[in-house]
C-alpha cells in the first residue's frame, strides 16, 4: 500500500486506527516518490484556491521542541514590505505549542479569509496567509492516528510541502538534516523551481544565530548541501540559545509586536532578519546575503512592515470606503450651535437605507418619520448613517432628523479626519462613531480627543480583543462591541461575552450587530444598537418593545369603535378585527372601517381564515386595516398586500413571509387553552388560546413569551368588557421579561 492509498483509505474510513498505526510503524518514511505522490493526491482534494503568482512560501515543519519565536510568521511582513510576494502557509500548533497561525490570531490577523479576500490582500500588500485547515480539510481524518504516534513519520515533513498555491520557491525550516534531504528530494520530483531547507545546528528549524545552519538547496533541478553562519549576513553569532528563546505564547506575542514596531533592537530581531534575508535570497532580490539582510533591516526600520500588518488587518470593504472618504466634501455652510445631548445607555435605533452586508434594505422609507417613531417607541438615541454610497445616507438626513427628535443623535460613518467631526457637529450630531479597525492608535486618540474637545461623545467601536486593547488606552466613555466580522460579514455573537469582562465598569457598554430579538440582547451591556431589524420590520414600534424587554399585547375580537378608542387610549399594541366567516366575532367591512379609523398608534389587524388573497386584499382596501392575521391552513403567504401575522400550532415553525406568529389552539378563536408545559421560555410568539387575566399573569411570569393575544379573555357573556381590557393592558404594560 502506497502513502496515497493509505491516505485515501483512511479518509474513506476503510482503515481502523490500529491498521493505520501498523502501516505507519512499518512505513514511517516511504520512498520520496511515494511522498511526492501523496502530496499530489492531497492537492487533488483541495477546493478553490487563490491565484498568487510568483509568491514564495516560508514555512517550517516544527518539531524542534525548543522555546522558539515564530520567526517565519514575523518575517513574512518584512519580506512583503520589500515588495517581494509572500504566500505564507501554516497552521495552529499541535500538542499545545504555539504555531504560526496561533500568533496571527493573537495579533488579530484574519486567518480564515475567503479566496477573494486573500486575492485582494495579495494584490495590495504582496502578502497572503494561507490557513492549512481551510485548504486541506482532509487532514482532519489523520488527526487521531497522528495524536497517538510516539515516533516521527512522513507526516512530520508533509506540511511545508503542501503550499495551497503550489509555490515554486520556498524557504523551509526543519530540525533534522535527514528531513531536509527528503524534503529537497520530494520538491525536486514535484518540479519546484528553488527550495532551501534550513536546519539549525542547535536544533532550530530556522536559520540560527548560535552557529552553523545546514542548508540543503534545490536549484536548477540540482540538490547541493552547504553551511551558512551569522557572519554571512554580517551578524555576530550568539553564545547561547537562551538569547533567542521565548518564555511563553504571551512572550511570543509581545516580541512579535515589539519587533514589527521596530522597538526590539536585540538578538530576536536579528534572528527574524537573517531568516527574512534568506527568503529574499531565494526570491533572487540579491545573491548577496548581506545585501538581503540590509534590505530587510532597512524595511523594518522604515516602519513599512508595521504598515503591512496594519493594512492586512483592515477589511477590504473598509479600505475602499476610507479611500472614498478622503475625496468627500466636508465643507460647512452653516453651523449648528446646539448643546449636545448626552447618551447614558439604552437602545440606539438606526436609520439606514442599505448596507454592504444586506444590500438595499429600505430606500423608499421616510427616515425622518422613522426616527420620530423610534423616539416615540422608547429609543434612547438615533443612529444616522451619513455614508452615501454603501449605506445610502447623507448629512442632510442627519440634519433633518436632529431637528425632528429630542434624543441624542449619532453620526455613524467612517471617520478618519477632523473635518468629518466638524461636519457631523455642524449638522447636529451629539455623538460620532470611531472604528478602531480603521484607525491607528495615534489617529484614534487624536480624533477621540478632538471630538471630546468639540463637546461630542464618541462611541469607540471594536470587533476583536486586539482592537479593544487599542481602544482601552483612551479610557473611553463609551465602547461599542460589534459582533460582525468585517472581512466576510459573518456574525459572531460570542464576542459579546468574550470581551465583557475586559470592559471597565465605568464604561458605557453597547452591543452592536446580530441582535434581532430580546433573546439576542447580551447580559451585562448598557445599551444595544439595532438597525437592519428595525428598518425591515413593518411596525418598528413592536420590535422596539421586544428589544426593551416589554411583552406585546393584541386585543382580539374588537367589534365597537368605543372599545377600539379605549385600546388606543391605553396604548394597546394591536387590535384584531375579525372577518373570518365562521367567527362569532365577525364584523362587516363597513364596521371594520369605522373601528380601524379610530386607531392612530394602535395597529388594526384584520383576521382571516382560509380566505382567498383577493378577498382579504379587497377588505383591507375597504377598511384601512394595517396588517392581516391568517388563522387557517394558509401555506402561500405571497399574494397578500399587507404585512402578515400567521397563526401556528404547537410544533410549527414561523413561516416565511410572516413578520409575527401567534401560537394558538387547534381551532383558532375557540378559547381552548393550549398545553402551557410545552411552551418554551422566551417563546418567540404571541400566546393565544383561552388567555384571560390569570392565564396571562402566569404566562408572563413563567414563560416570558413575546406577548399575548386574547379575545375571550376580554369578554363577559360574549361581549367585550372594557374593565377586562383595562386590567389586561395594565398587567402587560407593567410586565418585563425575566432574565
Amino acid at each position: 500500500m502506497t502513502i496515497a492509498e493509505f491516505l485515501t483509505r483512511t479518509a474513506q474510513g476503510k482503515l481502523s486506527l490500529d491498521e493505520q498505526k501498523e502501516y505507519l510503524a512499518d512505513n514511517p518514511f516511504p520512498p520520496v516518490e511515494e511522498i511526492a505522490e501523496a502530496v499530489e493526491y492531497l492537492y487533488g482534494q483541495m477546493s478553490d484556491v487563490p491565484d498568487l503568482p510568483d509568491a514564495i512560501d516560508i514555512c517550517g515543519t516544527g518539531g524542534s521542541g525548543l522555546p522558539r519565536l515564530n520567526v517565519s510568521t514575523i518575517s513574512a511582513f518584512i519580506i512583503a514590505a520589500t515588495g517581494t510576494k509572500v504566500a505564507k502557509h501554516g497552521n495552529n500548533a499541535a500538542s499545545g505549542k504555539f504555531g504560526s497561525f496561533d500568533l496571527l490570531d493573537a495579533l488579530d490577523v484574519p486567518i480564515n479569509l475567503s479566496v477573494q479576500e486573500l486575492q485582494l490582500r495579495f494584490n495590495e500588500y504582496n502578502l497572503a496567509f494561507l490557513y492549512a485547515k481551510s485548504f486541506h480539510p482532509i487532514m482532519r481524518f489523520f488527526a487521531p492516528v497522528r495524536g497517538e504516534l510516539k515516533t516521527p513519520t512522513f507526516f512530520n515533513i508533509l506540511g511545508p510541502l503542501l503550499s495551497p498555491v503550489k509555490a515554486n520557491r520556498q524557504l523551509i525550516g526543519t530540525p533534522r538534516l535527514e528531513y531536509a534531504r527528503i524534503i529537497a528530494e520530494v520538491s525536486k520530483i514535484l518540479g519546484k523551481e528553488r527550495v532551501i531547507v534550513a536546519v539549525g545546528s542547535d536544533g532550530l528549524d530556522e536559520v540560527t544565530l548560535t552557529g552553523v545552519t545546514h542548508i540543503v538547496e534545490l536549484k536548477d533541478k540540482r540538490i547541493e548541501e552547504y553551511e551558512i553562519t551569522p557572519a554571512d549576513f554580517g551578524v555576530e553569532p550568539i553564545a547561547d540559545f537562551s538569547e533567542i528563546s521565548t518564555e511563553s505564547p504571551e512572550h511570543n506575542i509581545e516580541m512579535a509586536k515589539l519587533i514589527l514596531s521596530g522597538k526590539e533592537k536585540g538578538k530576536l530581531t536579528q534572528l527574524v532578519l537573517v531568516n527574512a534575508a534568506l527568503a529574499l535570497y531565494i526570491a533572487e532580490v540579491s545573491d548577496d546575503l548581506k545585501e538581503c539582510y540590509k534590505l530587510a533591516k532597512d524595511t523594518l526600520d522604515s516602519g513599512k512592515a508595521q504598515e503591512v500588518l496594519a493594512n492586512y488587518l483592515m477589511p477590504s470593504v473598509l479600505k475602499k470606503i476610507i479611500e472614498r472618504d478622503a475625496k468627500r466634501d466636508f465643507s460647512i455652510t452653516e453651523k449648528n450651535t446646539h448643546k449636545p445631548k448626552k447618551y447614558t445607555g439604552g437602545l440606539i435605533a438606526e436609520v439606514k437605507r442599505s448596507s454592504p452586508s444586506e444590500g438595499v434594505i429600505n430606500d423608499k422609507l421616510d427616515i425622518v418619520a422613522q426616527a420620530k417613531l423610534y423616539e416615540n417607541s422608547g429609543a434612547s438615541a438615533i443612529s444616522v448613517l451619513t455614508e452615501p454610497e454603501d449605506f445610502g445616507g447623507s448629512f442632510e438626513d442627519l440634519k433633518e432628523i436632529k431637528q425632528a427628535v429630542n434624543i441624542p443623535v449619532l453620526c455613524k460613518d467612517f471617520i478618519v479626519r477632523k473635518e468629518h467631526i466638524d461636519k457631523a457637529k455642524a449638522c447636529g450630531a451629539d455623538m460620532v462613531l470611531l472604528i478602531a479597525a480603521t484607525l491607528s492608535e495615534d489617529k484614534l486618540k487624536k480624533l477621540y480627543d478632538y471630538a471630546k474637545d468639540s463637546g461630542l461623545q464618541s462611541i469607540v467601536e471594536v470587533h476583536t480583543g486586539a482592537e479593544l486593547e487599542k481602544a482601552l488606552k483612551l479610557k473611553p466613555e463609551i465602547i461599542g462591541v460589534n459582533s460582525r466580522n468585517l472581512h466576510d460579514f459573518s456574525l459572531h455573537p460570542d464576542i459579546f461575552g468574550q470581551l465583557l469582562s475586559k470592559l471597565p465598569a465605568n464604561t458605557i457598554k453597547i452591543a452592536e450587530s446580530g441582535i434581532s430579538g430580546y433573546g439576542d440582547v447580551p447580559k451585562g451591556y448598557d445599551g444595544i444598537l439595532v438597525g437592519t431589524e428595525l428598518m425591515k420590520h413593518p411596525f418598528p414600534q413592536l420590535k422596539i418593545k421586544e428589544l426593551l424587554g416589554q411583552p406585546l399585547v393584541k386585543m382580539c375580537g374588537i367589534r365597537e369603535t368605543n372599545d377600539a378608542k379605549l385600546c388606543e387610549e391605553l396604548g394597546v399594541d394591536m387590535i384584531g378585527i375579525n372577518f373570518a366567516a365562521r367567527s362569532k366575532r365577525k364584523v362587516t367591512a363597513e364596521q371594520g372601517k369605522k373601528i380601524a379609523a379610530v386607531c392612530k398608534n394602535t395597529i388594526p389587524v384584520g383576521i382571516f381564515e382560509n380566505q382567498m388573497a383577493d378577498e382579504a386584499n379587497l377588505i383591507a382596501e375597504q377598511t384601512g386595516i394595517q396588517a392581516m392575521q391568517l388563522s387557517g391552513n394558509e401555506k402561500d403567504l405571497s399574494g397578500y398586500n399587507l404585512p402578515i401575522i400567521k397563526t401556528i400550532r404547537l410544533g410549527e415553525d414561523k413561516p416565511e413571509g410572516a413578520f409575527l406568529t401567534i401560537l394558538d389552539s387547534p381551532v383558532a378563536g375557540s378559547g381552548e387553552k393550549i398545553d402551557h408545559s410545552k411552551i418554551n421560555k422566551f417563546e418567540p410568539n404571541l400566546i393565544a388560546g383561552g388567555v384571560d387575566l390569570n392565564v396571562a399573569k402566569t404566562l408572563l411570569s413563567t414563560k416570558n413569551p413575546l406577548g399575548i393575544d386574547t379575545a375571550s379573555g376580554i369578554e363577559t357573556n360574549g361581549k367585550v368588557d372594557p374593565t377586562k381590557i383595562k386590567s389586561l393592558q395594565k398587567l402587560v404594560s407593567t410586565s418585563r421579561y425575566d432574565s
